[in-house]
C-alpha cells in the first residue's frame, strides 16, 4: 500500500507545485514505513541517536556527534533499499539552509561540492520558508525554490532521505558531517586569480543594482577597494563568540590608512565600529534593498574581517582576502584556504594558565558546540579574546603575505598542520603566525 503525497504545502494545503519547468513535486512514499511497527521503531531510533548527536556535539564531542548522526542515516537509508545506490540524493533541500546568511553559504559549498563531484549531480528543490534570511543570496545559490506556507516538513527526521539535512548530507553511497564536507571543498578549490569563476553559484546576481544603491546613497565610493567588517555581538554575556568592537578600531584604523574603505554590516549597540570611530560606512539590513547590499559586499569585498559567525562563509569560499579573529571551535571551523588566516581565542584554565597549543587544538572546547560561558567554567576554562594588538599585528601579516604571494609554507604553518593533524581537526587552515610565535613556543 501506498499514498501519493506532495511535500509543499502553501497556506495549509497539501499540493504539487509547478515550478518554472513545469516539474511537479510528488514523491512516492510508503505509508507502510510510517505506521509499521519497523518504520515506527525505525523513527524511534532515529530521533533518539540526533538527541545524543546535539548532546555530544553540544559539548564538544564532535567526532562522536558525527557517528551517531552517521548510524541513524545509514539505518534510514537501509531500510528503504537505497543504500547502495550511488548516485541517489535527496531532491528537497532542507529550509534550514535559507534561515540565516551563513546557511545559505552552506548550500553554495554543497553546489561546489556537486561540481567537483563529492556530492551527486542533478536538480535539487530547495524549500524556502517565510523568513528567508537574504533573498540575493538565496537566488545566487538555487535553482529551483519551492515556496513553503504554514507547514514545514524539513523537521521530520524520518524524511531525511527526501529532504537533504544540514548537519549531515548526503554524497556518494555514504555520508558528510557538513564541517567534513566544507574542508573538503576548500581544500579543493584554488585560490589563484580564477578562483572567483570556480566559486560562483549557480544564478550570477547580475550587478545588484539595487543594493549598489543603497551603498552609494550612504556614500561609499565603488570604485575604490572595501574592507568588509562583522562582528558578532548580540548583547549576551553568557555568550562565548561575542566580541568587543573596541579591540578592533586600531586594526580598522590600519585599514583606513591603508587605502581600504570600511563598512560594517550586521550592526546593533553592542558592536557599532561608528560610534567608536570615524569613516565607518554602517549598511542597514532592514529592507530587501538593504540585504541585497548586504550580499554585494559579501560577494564583492576586497578583504574581510569577521568572526566566528556566518557571513564569513561566503566571502572566504569565493576567495576573497580575510581574517576571521576571535575564533572558537577552531579544530572544526577554520577551512583550508590561501587567503584567508584565522585569529582563534586563547583557552585558559580558570587560574589563568594557558593551554599549550596541542592542547588547545585537541581540546574538546575547540571543536564544540557554541558554548556558553557556564558550559567552559564547568569544564574549567575559559576563552580569552584577541587584544587589539593580536587583531592590528594579524590584519598587518594578512596584508603583508598576500602582498609577497606567500601566504603558506612557513615554520609556523608547518607545526601547526602537523598539530591538526594529531588532535584530528576537522579543518586545517591557516593561522596567524604573529599570533602563534607570540603566544606559543613554536618555531
Amino acid at each position: 500500500m501506498s499514498s501519493r503525497i506532495a511535500l509543499t504545502i502553501l497556506n495549509g494545503k497539501t499540493v504539487g507545485t509547478r515550478l518554472g519547468h513545469g516539474e511537479e513535486i510528488l514523491l512516492e512514499l510508503s505509508a507502510a514505513n510510517f505506521v509499521s511497527s519497523q518504520g515506527l521503531n525505525i523513527a524511534s531510533d532515529i530521533y533518539k541517536a540526533w538527541h545524543q548527536a546535539n548532546y555530544y556535539f553540544g559539548r564538544g564531542y564532535y567526532w562522536e556527534s558525527v557517528e551517531f548522526r552517521l548510524s541513524a542515516l545509514e539505518r534510514l537509508y537501509k531500510s528503504q533499499d537505497i543504500a547502495t545506490e550511488s548516485n541517489y540524493y535527496p531532491k528537497l533541500v532542507s529550509s534550514s539552509y535559507t534561515a540565516a546568511i551563513g546557511h545559505l553559504g552552506a548550500l553554495h559549498v554543497n553546489n561546489i561540492a556537486q561540481r567537483i563531484g563529492i556530492l551527486s549531480q542533478g536538480p535539487r528543490y530547495v524549500l524556502a520558508g517565510r523568513n528567508v534570511a537574504n533573498e540575493a543570496a538565496l537566488n545566487f545559490v538555487a535553482e529551483h525554490i519551492v515556496p513553503i506556507g504554514t507547514y514545514d516538513p524539513s523537521g521530520l527526521l524520518t524524511l531525511s532521505s527526501l529532504i537533504e539535512n544540514y548537519q549531515i548530507v548526503r554524497c556518494k553511497q555514504s555520508f558528510l558531517d557538513r564541517f567534513q564536507l566544507w574542508e573538503k571543498v576548500y581544500e579543493a578549490l584554488e585560490y589563484e586569480k580564477n578562483s572567483y569563476v570556480q566559486s560562483e553559484g549557480i544564478n550570477p546576481v547580475e550587478n545588484l543594482e539595487a543594493g549598489k544603491e543603497v551603498l552609494l546613497r550612504i556614500g561609499v565610493n565603488l570604485e575604490n577597494p572595501i574592507a568588509l567588517i562583522h562582528l558578532r555581538n548580540n548583547g549576551n554575556i553568557k555568550e562565548t563568540r561575542n566580541v568587543d568592537a573596541s579591540t578592533y578600531v586600531e586594526g580598522i584604523s590600519y585599514l583606513q590608512q591603508s587605502g581600504y574603505q570600511v563598512c560594517q554590516i550586521g550592526v546593533n549597540h553592542h558592536n557599532s565600529l561608528g560610534h567608536l570611530m570615524k569613516d565607518i560606512y554602517t549598511v542597514p539590513n532592514t529592507t530587501r534593498q538593504d540585504r541585497e547590499a548586504n550580499f554585494y559586499l559579501l560577494k564583492n569585498c576586497n578583504l574581510f574581517v569577521g568572526t566566528t559567525s556566518g557571513p564569513a562563509i561566503f566571502p572566504t569560499v569565493l576567495g576573497r582576502p580575510s581574517l576571521i579573529t576571535n575564533l572558537t571551535s577552531f579544530s572544526r571551523n577554520a577551512f583550508s584556504s590561501k587567503s584567508t588566516l584565522y585569529l582563534p581565542k586563547k583557552i585558559l584554565t580558570l587560574n589563568g594558565k594557558q593551554l599549550s597549543l596541542e592542547e588547545q587544538f585537541s581540546s574538546r572546547f575547540a571543536f564544540g558546540g557554541e558554548f556558553l560561558v557556564e558550559q567552559l567554567r564547568k569544564g574549567g576554562v575559559r576563552f580569552q579574546d584577541n587584544s587589539s594588538k593580536e587583531i592590528l599585528d594579524s590584519l598587518a601579516e594578512l596584508l603583508s603575505r598576500l602582498k609577497s604571494g606567500q601566504i603558506e609554507g612557513t615554520s609556523c604553518d608547518k607545526v601547526l598542520r602537523e598539530i591538526q593533524e594529531r588532535s584530528k581537526s576537522v579543518a586545517k587552515g591557516l593561522f596567524s603566525n604573529t599570533f602563534l610565535s607570540t603566544n606559543f613556543q613554536i618555531v
